[in-house]
């Protein structure tokens, strides 16, 4: 396997963590790819979901890896979460994994599966590696410096933040309520685009294959007749958001840290935005680890409301 260590500049802060950590995912990825070859056997978890031998295979590559690499930091994955094992405060740094998310998308065969990877430091992810060996892309960031994208060969570009988007989108977000000649900005009031400007623009919106939502609904958004609506499993929709190539992922209530916590040490190093329906971050805690996420809109650099 090409080397990633080069496309790190040697400067970061955790230089020498993520390049490992970039080689840890993409061996999981290979490993879960044998597996979907030769085929995979299916369990149903207590809680209705399901798991394959894929999944557990794969989360014991990822977590010998770290112990070894990491040993003072301990390895919390959906998996082993599953068996009973958490971490003992939410003062220690800790690894957050999910060694296959979307297990459904991998069983069905859609190809839209991804090793999540996240290093959480007081309570929020400060690192971040999705990769998704079918499609041969692996998204890897430091929060506070810079943000990658790697293919199968080991190529790699840099994503641009948020500042350097230049032209990406115009599309402002108008507030619709008024009081006299007031105009204020209240979210979730808050819209995509007025209906006139609709026709100019073209917003990308991405969610879940299985659990599709309904953005008026959920946050009072207006979305343009003119958007398009793309179905994509696992974290994925993360990655696809740094690379600019969907401007919104909506998501329902239900995602667990480890679905998330990569894809938002992604869009947090690169000036994304994540905005739940509570208002509430999407913290990271010893207590978080047994709860699910509320519902939550991600944005991709660039395409951030001003307030929300």
């Amino acid at each position: 396997m090409p080397s990633s260590r080069s496309c790190v500049p040697s400067d970061w802060l955790y230089a020498e963590i993520l390049p490992e950590i970039v080689k840890i995912g993409r061996e999981a990825g290979a490993l879960i790819q044998e597996y979907e070859r030769n085929g995979v056997a299916t369990i149903t978890k207590s809680d209705g979901s399901p798991v394959t031998d894929a999944d557990e295979a794969a989360d014991v590559l990822i977590y010998e890896r770290l112990r070894a690499f990491t040993p003072q930091w301990d390895v919390v994955s959906e998996e082993r979460f599953a068996k009973g094992f958490t971490i003992e405060d939410d003062d220690t740094p800790f690894w957050l994994v999910d060694p296959l998310d979307g297990t459904q998308d991998f069983i069905k065969g859609t190809g839209d599966y991804a090793v999540c990877i996240a290093l959480i430091v007081n309570q929020k992810p400060v690192l971040g590696v999705i990769s998704a060996p079918v499609h041969g892309r692996t998204f890897a960031a430091v929060v506070g410096e810079s943000a990658y994208e790697m293919a199968a060969d080991g190529t790699c570009k840099k994503l641009f933040h948020a500042h350097e988007a230049g032209e990406y989108c115009s599309v402002r977000f108008p507030v619709t309520t008024t009081k006299g000649d007031q105009v204020t900005e209240h979210f979730p009031q808050t819209t995509l685009a007025q209906p006139d400007l609709a026709s100019k623009y073209d917003i990308r919106i991405v969610h879940s294959r299985t659990r599709p939502p309904n953005l008026g609904n959920m946050f009072g958004l207006y979305v343009p007749a003119t958007s398009t609506w793309r179905a994509v499993g696992s974290a994925l929709k993360f990655g696809l958001l740094a690379a600019r190539e969907v401007d919104i992922y909506a998501c329902k209530e239900g995602t667990a840290p480890w679905d998330t916590a990569a894809g938002e040490a992604l869009l947090k190093t690169l000036g994304g935005r994540i905005a739940t329906i509570h208002g509430a971050p999407l913290n990271v805690t010893r207590k978080g680890l047994s709860e699910r996420n509320p519902a939550f809109i991600a944005f991709a650099p660039g395409f951030t409301p001003e307030r929300l």
